[in-house]
């Protein structure tokens, strides 16, 4: 889970950090439970439309619309044009060749931006998660290559996108709730709760049907902005409902 400073949510959460506190205590948390306490941390939040569109508790930075559009583009980029020349557009250059680990950072420092804020350390922390989950298998450059011409198909640009932002909505949960739990249950189970909440988030977006075309999007344009803000909001509904 992410490192971020601890959120003091106001006073208004009082029932749901009741909640999340009770079910963390109780051992495995189930399906429906999970389901529960994300939807609320949803409407809490302000909701799925206010938090994609500049407002709610964690949107009015808009940090992980940025680094989505980031994460987006030079995957797209990639898909279009091959790794190296994607890294050599993006002042990147430095790094063809080299091995996969020291990739991965750079394109964390690159997509997740300078995590100057909560905000940002929340999406440069879902950034990291998702880089490392999609590449760390990668047995060199040239796999790399391969994996993001696959994911940079206008489907698969779509469903990265859903889970990045169900990572950042993870983040967003465990800055809230970690340390809180922490003191209640102990360090142990504080992270066994938050991580059968990560699995409940990553597994609602499994399998799900995409019905939007990216293809030749500029993600750093109008319509880009657009586009990354109607993903999120599509994504959080995922969990609002």
């Amino acid at each position: 889970m992410g490192t971020s400073t601890s959120y003091d949510a106001p006073p208004s959460w009082a029932p749901l950090k009741s909640q999340v506190t009770r079910f963390a205590g109780a051992g495995a948390l189930s399906s429906a439970q999970a389901g529960e306490v994300v939807r609320e941390f949803v409407t809490h939040s302000g909701g799925a439309a206010a938090a994609s569109h500049g407002g709610g508790t964690f949107g009015r930075a808009r940090a992980a619309q940025t680094a989505g559009r980031a994460i987006a583009g030079f995957v797209g980029l990639a898909s279009r044009v091959g790794f190296d020349e994607a890294l050599r557009r993006n002042g990147l250059g430095a790094l063809v060749g080299r091995p996969v680990t020291d990739i991965i950072l750079a394109l964390v420092d690159h997509c997740g931006g300078p995590g100057s804020s909560i905000d940002e350390v929340d999406a440069r922390n879902a950034t990291s998660r998702l880089l490392h989950e999609m590449l760390d298998d990668a047995a060199d450059a040239g796999a790399v290559d391969a994996i993001l011409k696959e994911v940079g198909e206008a489907d698969g640009l779509v469903a990265l996108l859903e889970r990045f932002f169900g990572y950042c909505l993870y983040e967003q949960f465990c800055r809230v709730f970690f340390e809180r739990l922490v003191k209640k249950h102990g360090d142990d189970r504080a992270r066994s709760f938050l991580s059968d909440i990560f699995h409940f988030i990553r597994s609602t977006l499994s399998n799900r049907l995409v019905d939007m075309d990216v293809k030749g999007v500029d993600w750093f344009g109008d319509e880009g902005r657009r586009i990354s803000d109607d993903i999120m909001e599509q994504t959080l509904r995922v969990y609002e409902s």
